[in-house]
């Protein structure tokens, strides 16, 4: 059990590659806390991470509002006594949109969710990783920041942006 003992915080965990991670994280030992905006999910997730013998809670929280995040994070802390993973794995797609087509709201609601959400994890959660010293935090973006596919420049603008949020908080 490589992750014995350890908490992990994952955000987008009530489906998909979230809820993967979380019981693969499970599996390995960890503690899961899983958030989500999808209480159905996410209270779903934490029954197949206990029915596995694992120990997970359900946070729920909106990524792109500080306060729900701050919660999140401080809920975390109460329950488990620290953070030691953190996984920003919500996120949003764009479907294909020519950019004369792409109102300020989608372009808001993509970059919020998919880049807001890991500058609020960080601000609410690296103070706790700096105290110990140690900590992983790894977040998501995906092949089109790197390979841009027509009609997806609020995605490729954004999941971009997650690559260079994630060089600037390593150094």
């Amino acid at each position: 059990m490589r992750l014995k003992d350890k908490v992990a915080l994952i955000t987008g965990a009530a489906v998909g590659i979230g809820r993967a991670e979380a019981r693969l994280f499970s599996s390995e030992g960890a503690k899961i806390v899983v958030s989500d905006i999808n209480d159905a999910g996410g209270e779903e997730t934490v029954a197949l991470i206990k029915a596995s013998g694992g120990k997970a809670i359900f946070v729920k929280a909106d990524v792109t509002k500080a306060a729900d995040i701050k919660n999140l994070v401080q809920t975390a802390v109460q329950k488990y006594g620290r953070i030691d993973i953190i996984i920003n794995d919500a996120g949003i797609p764009q479907h294909p949109t020519p950019v004369e087509d792409i109102d300020e709201a989608l372009w808001d609601r993509v970059h919020d969710v998919n880049v807001k959400s890991i500058f609020l994890v960080a601000k609410y959660a690296v103070p706790y990783l700096k105290k110990a010293r140690k900590g992983v935090m790894i977040n998501t973006s995906t092949q089109v920041a790197v390979r841009p596919q027509p009609g997806h420049v609020a995605l490729v603008s954004a999941k971009n942006s997650v690559i260079a949020i994630t060089r600037a908080l390593a150094l």
